[in-house]
């Protein structure tokens, strides 16, 4: 199919073969797409290509009235309303109209957390920090454990100055914070907390900051909190088998029984010879840590395991536990007695870097200020990003617990043996087995990685 227009060759599309696409080069966006859009209804794939095409050549008028022309005569897309504020802003609407189309995005049927939280961030970039906030909310409720809502969050409640916003975002932070600096998040969000309670005292509210000093402890605590420590050069890593028999580790950093493998350590400098697991909220139990030596050196053999469970509560209880390596190993079993987890842990954390993004979005109108071109760019690579999105799928989501094995490929035996009591005779049983790996294909995971599995195939 070839676009008229521009010349543009879209992508083949067998269904809805018969219809063709309006020519509407130097013409009025209203004479062309809401006749369309009332005769023919097109493939959303056919739109999003159509779209596409017509943000590329700048024709930004144009993908407002196809969008809007769509919704209208009730062929919604849940990326249309994104895609529409994109337009919008890049055809110089005012930021109220374009207000408005983010928060219909709110009320779309099929939103998801990814829409939610762009709108949000878009929110931002016009200043409307209050409707910023209501969107960050409102992800924080479809996934109350990921971080991004209260990190993004607490920028917005501290520019409207609200206490009780700083303290939800604050003490969110606090409790699903654990990338690699959430140490340093955890310090700026205390700060920020009690930076708010202080306010309230000095203006007599003294009820509202006793609330918040609840929501601090809660946030605070910790259902288990293990270290394994030791002296040498030697580089130790710690497994810990969970109730519900997911493994957190370096490998898996975030499992749904609710760990956090925090830090990955290696000697000899003793501020990096530790291994550190966090569990804010976990399944009540018993916790296999298991304890394997990489190589180099390590003093006496042994490793210290501080285990530490309901950390921050009154019935808070430390145990120290000295272990040595036979042949480099070493298991131990802790117990969890009340874990506070009724439920698998509904996600794993976006990484930073898709925080970053959500961030240079809401930032973006200080640089556009220097540089329109800059905003055009940004703008352009997100239309295209979030259509192509779009077109991948809804097929939901899956979870999955791998585990590392050893295949063995080739011929082995096995052989028993049984001599009678006279030991007069000896029988052998002896059972070949011819084992061969055809093929290995590689597949993407959560968190951006590969691995390969034998007569499996997955999507990401």
């Amino acid at each position: 199919m070839v676009d008229p227009a521009f010349g543009v060759s879209l992508p083949r599309i067998e269904y809805d073969k018969d219809i063709v696409l309006p020519e509407y080069a130097g013409r009025s966006p209203k004479e062309v797409w809401p006749a369309f859009f009332k005769q023919h209804r097109p493939h959303p794939r056919i739109v999003s290509d159509l779209v596409l095409t017509l943000s590329k050549a700048k024709e930004h008028e144009h993908v407002i009235s196809c969008i809007q022309s769509a919704l209208i005569n009730g062929q919604a897309q849940p990326w249309m309303y994104e895609l529409l504020a994109v337009a919008m802003e890049q055809a110089g609407r005012p930021h109220e109209d374009i207000e408005r189309v983010v928060l219909s995005l709110s009320d779309f049927g099929n939103v998801d957390y990814g829409s939610v939280m762009y709108s949000g961030a878009y929110l931002a970039n016009f200043k409307r920090h209050a409707a910023a906030l209501h969107m960050y909310r409102q992800g924080a409720q479809m996934f109350p454990e990921r971080p991004e809502p209260y990190l993004l969050g607490l920028k917005q409640a501290q520019l409207l100055k609200t206490p009780e916003d700083i303290a939800w975002a604050g003490c969110g932070i606090l409790e699903h914070y654990w990338g690699n600096d959430y140490e340093q998040q955890h310090r700026a969000a205390l700060i920020a907390v009690t930076e708010a309670q202080r306010k309230l005292r000095q203006s007599g509210n003294v009820e509202q900051s006793g609330e918040i000093d609840k929501l601090l402890i809660q946030a605070r605590t910790r259902d288990m909190r293990i270290r394994v420590e030791w002296s040498g050069e030697a580089d130790l890593d710690l497994a810990v088998t969970e109730p519900p028999g997911t493994i957190c580790s370096f490998e898996t950093p975030e499992t749904m029984g609710g760990g956090l493998h925090t830090h990955d350590g290696y000697g000899p400098t003793p501020e990096s010879s530790y291994e550190e697991y966090i569990c804010p909220r976990g399944y009540p139990g018993d916790y296999q840590l298991h304890i394997v030596s990489q190589g180099g050196r390590i003093v006496s053999n042994r490793a210290v395991v501080t285990v530490s469970t309901a950390v921050g509560t009154p019935q808070e209880k430390t145990e120290r536990h000295t272990v040595k390596l036979e042949e480099g190993e070493a298991t131990i079993t802790v117990t969890l007695p009340q874990g506070r987890r009724t439920q698998p842990r509904r996600t794993l954390s976006m990484h930073r870097g898709n925080i970053t993004q959500l961030e240079a979005i809401a930032n973006r109108t200080v640089r556009s200020t220097n540089n329109s071109a800059d905003v055009q760019r940004v703008a352009a690579e997100f239309t295209e990003s979030r259509l192509n999105t779009a077109m991948q799928g809804r097929g939901g989501a899956f979870g999955f617990a791998p585990v590392v094995r050893v295949l063995n490929e080739g011929t082995s035996v096995r052989a028993g043996v049984v001599v009678s009591p006279d030991r007069r005779y000896v029988r052998l049983s002896i059972n070949p087995t011819f084992t061969a790996i055809p093929e290995v294909h590689t597949f993407s995971f959560i968190g951006g990685g590969s691995s390969a599995a034998s007569g499996a195939v997955g999507n990401q």
